[in-house]
């Protein structure tokens, strides 16, 4: 056995130099390839680091570009106070009257059946160059009196540009009454100012106007012609029902009737085939009160029927009904225990 295994090693010694070429050769293409794999290896890594190292401008240049257009969002919705307010009164040839806002209220009150009144607003909103068109730019007429609507007036664009560029609106009693109807007395005389560039809007009193009374009018103050005149009571509606319908024929009355009554007169021929008498009724002990209280159960659901056909609903008679039938179930059984043990 040990001559077998050395032999056995001797063998393998044999083989030896006889694979020793190969072998070498094997070890020198495996060297190879792994050159290779590693050559190829290197390569990619530096074509990655080349391409991160290029697309470096382009991704500060996108970054660039974001950030001017957030700085440029942040501009466009940035709000500032009003600056400032002027207004300008005058009548056609007559000297104007400048008023400043937020403090300044004409003192003289405008009476506009004589002439018509122009106003001028030169709206500072800051900056350099100013603005010179506005949202909401308007003059209002208001009437202290509840449930008038009030005369809008909108204001003109400026008639030069810039802060100092004034907005005119020229006011007459004709187009007060026109939006307003017959109203006429003392208002208030508002300025209104509305922008995206502003912080809040402004509504600022600006003095007051006498209205005169409506041409042709000589009553008291009238509601104007607009949506608060269709406020009040209405006609009162006539309704027109429809004629009922004729009813039946008595026989086919009578034929319904005793349809819905045949059941019991079938129940009543029943009760004759089946031996039903009162003289099988137990009269004493267990079975007359099972008999009983199973008999007062069965007509105690049937009230309880009628109730819910008069004036009583479904949800409540339910709970009631459950315990009727649950006794009603316990007593049926045991006066037919007695009635089978009795035979």
């Amino acid at each position: 056995m040990a001559g077998g295994g050395r032999g056995g090693a001797g063998l393998e010694g044999g083989a030896g130099p006889a694979a020793g070429p190969a072998a070498g050769g094997a070890a020198g293409g495996a060297g190879g390839a792994g050159g290779g794999r590693g050559r190829g290896s290197g390569a990619r890594r530096a074509g990655a680091r080349a391409g991160r190292t290029a697309g470096w401008p382009a991704r500060a240049l996108a970054l660039a570009l974001l950030g001017l257009l957030a700085a440029a969002d942040l501009g466009a919705g940035a709000r500032a106070p009003l600056k400032g307010l002027q207004a300008v009164l005058k009548r056609p040839g007559g000297a104007p009257q400048k008023v400043a806002w937020p403090e300044g209220r004409a003192k003289e009150v405008f009476d506009l059946s004589e002439q018509g009144l122009e106003v001028g607003l030169a709206v500072d909103v800051g900056g350099e160059a100013g603005k010179s068109t506005f949202q909401q730019l308007h003059v209002i007429i208001h009437s202290p009196e509840p449930g008038l609507p009030q005369a809008t007036f909108l204001a003109g664009p400026a008639d030069q540009p810039g802060a100092a560029g004034m907005h005119w609106v020229s006011i007459k009693a004709a187009d007060v009454h026109r939006r307003m109807g017959s109203a006429y007395g003392r208002m208030s005389l508002l300025v209104a100012v509305g922008d995206e560039a502003l912080e809040k809007g402004v509504l600022w009193e600006l003095g007051a106007v006498e209205m005169p009374r409506k041409m042709g009018k000589v009553h008291t103050l009238a509601a104007p012609q607009s949506f608060m005149n269709h406020l009040g009571p209405q006609e009162e509606i006539t309704h027109i029902m429809s004629p009922p319908d004729s009813r039946p024929p008595v026989l086919i009355s009578l034929i319904f009737t005793g349809a819905v009554c045949a059941p019991l007169a079938f129940l009543a021929l029943g009760f004759r085939v089946v031996g039903a008498r009162l003289s099988r009724f137990p009269s004493s002990g267990v079975a007359f009160l099972d008999a009983a209280l199973f008999h007062g159960g069965f007509g105690a659901v049937l009230v309880l029927y009628a109730l819910y056909w008069l004036h009583l609903t479904l949800l409540q008679i339910l709970p009631t009904l459950s315990a009727l039938l649950l006794f009603s179930a316990v007593f049926g059984f045991r006066n037919l225990s007695n009635l089978a043990n009795s035979k």
